[in-house]
Formats: structure tokens, C-alpha cells, sequence
């Protein structure tokens, strides 16, 4: 009878944490990548040509989408946002832009990744000055 209420017990304890790890993986992406191949960190780039901003964006589980923000870094004046929503767990990033500030600009190109709540669960920032 011990023997039986013992294996009773063990069965609800190892039920039991089997279902809390299968939760906990489950929750929420875990491993987020973001990768900005253009412009490089503290790259002088032209102010009378188009920018292109390349870039990816990867993980191991669904994103919900991501947003490019450039800003000027000397008065932290927001002077261009794209963001696409939709669910992947690969983004490829391939945006231009027209920069219309003065030569000499330090500039900010901040990426942000979104989850189904559109809640952050990663970013990266790239600086570069606009010549």
C-alpha cells in the first residue's frame, strides 16, 4: 500500500515539472540576432546620396516585427522611423533613406525587435556621421 501511494506521489511530482519546463520554453524567444551590415558603426557617409540600411534580424522562435529609428545624436531629434509588422523568425532589413541634415550630423540608426505584445525583446544601435 506504502509503495503504491509513493509511486502515486512521484507520478504527480514528475508531471508536474515536466509541464512547468515545457511552459518555460515555450514562454518566449530566448536567442534574438540583429546583425546591421550598413551603415557600419561610426561610418562617414554622404549627405547628398540615399542611404541604404541593410541589415537581419534572427531567432528561435516567432517575432512579431521591427522598426528602424534614425536619429540626429546631437539633439535627439527623430528625423525617420519604418517598421514592418508581421510574424517571422527571419527578417531581412533593406530600407533607404534621404538624409536631409547638415554635413558634420552625428547620427543614430537604432533597430528594435518586437514580440506579439509589441513589447522590445531585443535591439541594437549603430552611430555614423552624416559628411
Amino acid at each position: 500500500m506504502k509503495y503504491l501511494i509513493f509511486i502515486a506521489l512521484a507520478s504527480i511530482v514528475l508531471t508536474s515539472c515536466k509541464k512547468e519546463v515545457e511552459t518555460y520554453a515555450v514562454a518566449g524567444v530566448s536567442k534574438v540576432d540583429i546583425i546591421i551590415q550598413n551603415p557600419v558603426q561610426g561610418e562617414l557617409i554622404s549627405g547628398t546620396e540615399t542611404l541604404s540600411i541593410e541589415g537581419r534580424v534572427e531567432a528561435n522562435e516567432l517575432m512579431s516585427g521591427w522598426s528602424i529609428k534614425i536619429t540626429n545624436a546631437d539633439n535627439d531629434n527623430i528625423i525617420g522611423e519604418y517598421e514592418e509588422l508581421y510574424e517571422q523568425t527571419l527578417y531581412i532589413i533593406h530600407h533607404h533613406w534621404e538624409p536631409n541634415v547638415p554635413s558634420g550630423t552625428n547620427l543614430k540608426i537604432e533597430v528594435q525587435v518586437f514580440d506579439q505584445n509589441k513589447d522590445i525583446l531585443a535591439e541594437s544601435t549603430i552611430d555614423f556621421i552624416c559628411g
